[in-house]
């Protein structure tokens, strides 16, 4: 089975997270809540260098190009100018998450975390989304345990959900700046996602998620 090489960005300012939802018809995780991002294009191995490759030197140009691309036609946000007028107060390569072989189709996803001096104005692509968001991260937490939010978690990767708590603990803790922050953010997510899916012990999954952070 081929893996495809996609990007995703977790855009932060003043500690809210830009989230996106799909649109429902969409063939891939239709009517999701998302970070900004998609599939690596051949495209992106042609583009010219810009200023967020100057940022980052040690990542693959291809993966910054396509992340550039992405937001650029998802958002009408434009990370080159952004970085280029100093409005990236900070750049990090989160490192990937590669979806188990049970999954129909297998990505190996580079996650990135962007903070913003100030937040830009954004132009929809209502072909992927229906709408894009800042929120606290905790509010998503909330509107998840609620059932009014619908993500790539449980219902995606199920019994390999353990495999990848300890990802998001280690996300949490760089998007909060604190482990301490990211298990009480994430940690009733963990446990529901380990009951959701049958686990033996939900607690096993929350461990997994204070040891990633």
């Amino acid at each position: 089975m081929k893996i495809v090489d996609a990007v995703t960005v977790a855009l932060i300012h003043d500690g809210a997270l830009l989230m996106t939802h799909r649109q429902p018809e969409m063939a891939a995780f239709g009517g999701y809540f998302a970070f900004p991002g998609g599939k690596v294009d051949a495209e992106d191995e042609q583009t010219p260098p810009a200023a967020l490759e100057r940022r980052m030197p040690e990542v693959a140009p291809r993966l910054l190009r396509a992340l550039a691309r992405e937001c650029d036609e998802e958002l009408g946000i434009h990370l080159d100018a952004l970085a280029d007028s100093g409005e990236i107060l900070e750049l990090l390569d989160l490192g990937t998450a590669l979806t188990p072989p049970i999954a129909e189709r297998r990505f190996n996803t580079h996650f990135f975390k962007l903070v913003l001096r100030s937040r830009p104005t954004l132009t929809v692509d209502v072909r992927e989304a229906s709408d894009a968001f800042w929120t606290p991260p905790t509010e998503l937490v909330r509107r998840y345990e609620q059932g009014r939010l619908l993500v790539g978690a449980a219902s995606t990767v199920g019994d390999a959900w353990p495999l990848l708590a300890p990802f998001i603990g280690a996300l949490g803790a760089f998007v909060a700046g604190s482990n301490t922050v990211s298990n009480i953010m994430f940690s009733q997510f963990q446990f529901s996602t380990g009951v959701a899916i049958g686990a033996a012990s939900p607690e096993t999954v929350v461990a997994a998620q204070a040891v990633g952070g």
